[in-house]
């Protein structure tokens, strides 16, 4: 493939790789170990453990349109364990195509097969379903097939695997989840790809919670968190966070608040939009530092920056956060719902104090712990909790350490991979020793 054009990228936070466009016959064109009379358990000996991700988005890409448009935290995270997963593991994905023609490609040594999916509908998912199935059988033979949330497209995940006769495992990033399968259709919906799953995978404790009040297995239940890499994230040096307030032309008596993620409805910015006044209102040095972009929400972040230019300023979707993370004295949380926040497992490992609503699946980030300030979920009160992580900036340091070491302790990103490892070897039957792969190293000019 050395002919084929090459570009860089670095989706995953601040790696940096070489993406290759390829045919479909390339990309099919994997060792096909097992196959012919070996037994199953020689074969795995000597080949990779064959994982397909059957999820409805995931990075574009470089220069595509569908790269402006940006992508979630769930798309990210499986990214990064997906890069992370080793040698003895082989990872594919099948994802929803941002073209009428689209090509094959490996991202950071991750196949990723494009279809059209995304259909409307009962009758639209039900064609998404074939269409994964189809395409899927198409790829060598997968030995677990994973699905994310409740949907169309895990239908299609749980044909695939029904057909290779292979485990399926469903990942469960968000609690709207179950909001999908409210009334009659809906609970046979779940009732169907609860049966079809041998493992659900919950990001929190919130939503086991969730799938036990809903009647799934508590035996088919696996509580596997959203990770960090805590080696890329971490607090700034002195000199470290000097440069970064100075790059954004802060002074040091200013405040600096962060909001990072994507501007989509659901993460709830407008919130903040409109809890700014009455905090500059009270504190005028108060700043806010805006990352992200890509969402239904981009004019409600660029209209606040042009009401409030000397406050505000909004950088759009940026490849690298952590100079917005350094240049902080805390961050800011307003989505509705969360399955497991990846901004603020971000933000505690960069040692900063995190703003968030009072969701369960929040708290149980701090476990009570003050680097965590709850709120309801409310304009005048998410006021309130801003101004008085301010009147506590003195204190704020000693609160950030213990933000880090509560995340490295529970949330750090090799050890959220190697629970995957040990999920994928169980439930295609195979125990082995292996190595978490190390990251890539970043491609500079």
């Amino acid at each position: 493939m050395n002919d084929e054009p090459t570009h860089r990228v670095g989706y995953r936070s601040g790696v940096a790789d070489r993406i290759q466009i390829g045919s479909e016959s390339r990309m099919m064109s994997s060792a096909n170990a097992g196959v012919g009379g070996e037994s199953e358990s020689n074969a795995l000996a000597r080949r990779p453990l064959r994982v397909i991700y059957v999820s409805a988005g995931y990075p574009a890409p470089p220069g595509h349109p569908g790269e402006a448009s940006g992508i979630g935290g769930a798309e990210l995270q499986a990214h990064r364990v997906a890069i992370r997963l080793g040698d003895q593991f082989a990872a594919t994905i099948i994802t929803s195509s941002w073209g009428e023609r689209p090509q094959p490609y490996t991202l950071d040594g991750v196949q990723v097969m494009p279809i059209p999916m995304r259909r409307a509908g009962t009758v639209g998912s039900g064609i998404d379903a074939l269409t994964i199935a189809a395409r899927g059988w198409r790829l060598t033979p997968p030995d677990v097939v994973q699905g994310f949330q409740l949907n169309g497209v895990t239908f299609g995940a749980a044909s695939l695997a029904h057909l290779r006769k292979v485990p399926l495992v469903v990942k469960l990033t968000g609690r709207g989840n179950f909001e999908s399968v409210e009334g009659r259709v809906g609970r046979l919906k779940l009732e169907v790809l609860v049966r079809a799953a041998s493992s659900i995978v919950a990001v929190s404790q919130a939503i086991v919670d969730d799938c036990l009040r809903h009647g799934i297995p508590e035996r088919k239940i696996e509580l596997i968190p959203n990770g960090v890499d805590t080696d890329f994230f971490k607090a700034p040096s002195s000199s470290e966070r000097r440069s970064a307030r100075q790059r954004f032309e802060f002074d040091d008596e200013d405040f600096v608040f962060c909001w990072v993620g994507r501007l989509a409805r659901a993460k709830g910015f407008k919130l903040l939009a409109d809890a700014w006044p009455d905090i500059v209102a009270r504190h005028v040095r108060a700043r806010l530092l805006i990352a992200g972009g890509g969402g239904s929400e981009d004019n409600v972040a660029q209209d606040l920056a042009h009401r409030h230019g000397n406050s505000v300023r909004w950088l759009g979707s940026l490849r690298d956060v952590r100079p917005v993370y350094a240049s902080s004295d805390a961050h800011v949380l307003t989505s509705p719902a969360e399955g497991l926040s990846g901004v603020t497992l971000e933000a505690s490992a960069s040692g900063l104090v995190s703003i968030v609503p009072d969701n369960p699946e929040n708290v149980e980030i701090g476990e009570g712990s003050d680097f965590l300030v709850p709120y309801r979920r409310e304009a005048g009160h998410l006021a309130g909790a801003m101004i008085a992580v301010i009147q506590r900036r003195k204190e704020l340091s000693g609160v950030g350490q213990r933000a880090r070491g509560r995340v490295v302790e529970s949330y750090s990103l090799p050890s959220v991979v190697d629970r995957w490892q040990r999920l994928y070897l169980s439930q295609a039957g195979y125990e082995s020793q292996y190595a978490s792969k190390p990251a890539p190293v970043p491609v500079t000019d």
